[in-house]
């Protein structure tokens, strides 16, 4: 096995290295030893950053072109001597080249904090930046820092786990000081080292945190396969910015196959414009929670111009799951409740607000719905707005006492108009027991039109 990589080294060497470039060669096992280096060759092997095959060795050559840089700990290495060897490579960073472990238990905070420098120094220079989480659990106590920066990436492969071992704190800080686009998140799971409470706001996977207004906030960023385990939100606008006043638009955003686990205590995604103006769009597909957190809506999403999202689904969740509020344009696809709990009276399991907006969800469903209250709760609650709801179905509702569910309630100027099928219950009923669709049936605000109509 030594003989082959050591091959495999030799053969990437030459790839990337000019012709005649290969004077001498030192194999060392550990990146130690190349700082401690003093023999004269100009080109190393090493097989790993702490131990042979850990996954943070490479090939360094001796640059002096670099000579006026520091030694960042992972892709440029300064010796006793005061020589810098330079990392050849191509692609993304990778967070072991900076000696994380990933083991879950070994303290990656510092190795990490290298990294995420190194991908910032790259954003600096004008080049692709990008930074690879390899399979594991990387372990650390301090945030980690975005750069304030355009176009940066960050990937897992395998879904990599980054633990937060600090009550309290958040997992990735993103404060830019100036407008920013064009980021990414891929692959990632956020969890903390203890199950963090609604009252652990700093407990967020991806915290959105300038010091000031932005206007024009942040713009065309994608997430994709995230998870947030046990914190207090998962993606979100930090509740100091919200607390200050500060105006910050995030839009342009798209979010997708995001997923939120029954510990997290807040939102799984908290984002808009919170102080003043408004966010164009957002657009958030293929999202799952399974949450019992009764203090917050699972999604909150605040003025912006257009709000889209397919194949929403909640599960297991205890009263209101998203709100979206005061945003011009909104079209859902596919929106799923199942196994959820109302418990206290006027509750209700979604709601859109606003008094000039208009939206569209196309497929509403309740499945195994408890209503545990005495009063009445609702499925969906349109407060002052103008939606179209096509293909409602709702089966399986538990009324534990006297409490009863009224599936769509228009509020306070709001209409909802009715298209495509609508039932309650397998036998398409448009009430069973104390369940009904609206009441009466053709309650102030709510009318039936005919299928296919926009």
């Amino acid at each position: 096995m030594a003989s082959t990589r050591r091959a495999m080294l030799f053969a990437g060497l030459l790839a990337l290295s000019p012709v005649g470039a290969l004077a001498a060669v030192a194999e060392l096992h550990s990146i130690d030893e190349l700082r401690a280096l003093t023999t004269p060759v100009e080109t190393c092997i090493v097989s790993g950053y702490y131990s042979a095959a850990d996954g943070g060795g490479g090939v360094f050559t001796l640059s002096s072109a670099d000579a006026h840089l520091a030694d960042d700990g992972g892709t440029l290495i300064v010796d006793v001597l005061g020589r810098r060897w330079k990392r050849l490579h191509s692609g993304p960073l990778e967070v072991s080249w900076f000696g994380a472990k990933g083991d879950g238990k070994s303290d990656d905070t510092a190795a990490e904090a290298r990294a995420w420098a190194a991908l910032a120094a790259l954003c600096a220079s004008g080049r692709p930046a990008q930074l690879r989480y390899g399979p594991g659990s990387y372990l650390s106590t301090a945030p980690r820092l975005a750069p304030d920066a355009n176009g940066w990436e960050v990937i897992g492969e395998g879904m990599p786990t980054l633990i937060m071992a600090t009550d309290n704190t958040e997992q990735i800080v993103f404060a830019p000081t100036t407008t920013r686009y064009g980021f990414k998140l891929d692959r990632l799971t956020f969890a903390w080292s203890r199950d963090q409470s609604f009252a652990n706001k700093n407990a967020i996977g991806f915290a959105f945190k300038p010091t000031q207004s932005i206007p024009n906030g942040v713009y065309d960023f994608e997430f994709s396969r995230l998870v947030g385990i046990n914190g207090y939100r998962l993606i979100s606008i930090h509740p100091d910015v919200i607390s200050a006043g500060f105006n910050f638009p995030t839009w342009g955003a798209k979010l997708d196959q995001i997923t939120s686990y029954r510990k997290m205590s807040g939102a799984a995604i908290a984002l808009g414009n919170f102080g003043n103006g408004g966010a164009p769009r957002i657009l958030i597909d293929n999202f799952y929670a399974q949450s019992e957190s009764v203090l917050e809506d699972v999604i909150i999403l605040s003025q912006m111009t257009s709000v889209g999202g397919r194949n929403w689904e909640f599960n297991l969740g205890r009263g209101r799951q998203f709100l979206i509020a005061s945003c011009r344009e909104i079209h859902l696809e596919n929106v799923r409740f199942e196994h959820c709990r109302l418990i206290f009276n006027q509750d209700s399991l979604c709601s859109i607000s606003g008094r000039n907006a208009t939206g569209a969800i196309l497929g509403f469903e309740i499945q195994s719905l408890s209503v545990e209250t005495t009063g009445q709760v609702y499925g969906f609650d349109c407060f002052g707005s103008s939606v179209r709801i096509d293909d409602v179905f709702v089966d399986s509702v538990v009324e534990t006492s006297s409490g009863s569910l009224r599936v769509l309630r228009p509020r306070e100027g709001g209409n909802i108009e009715l298209g495509g099928k609508f039932q309650i219950g397998a036998a398409g009923l448009r009430s069973i027991g104390r369940t009904k669709l609206v009441e009466p049936l053709d309650a102030k605000g709510v009318r039936r039109v005919q299928a296919g109509r926009t």
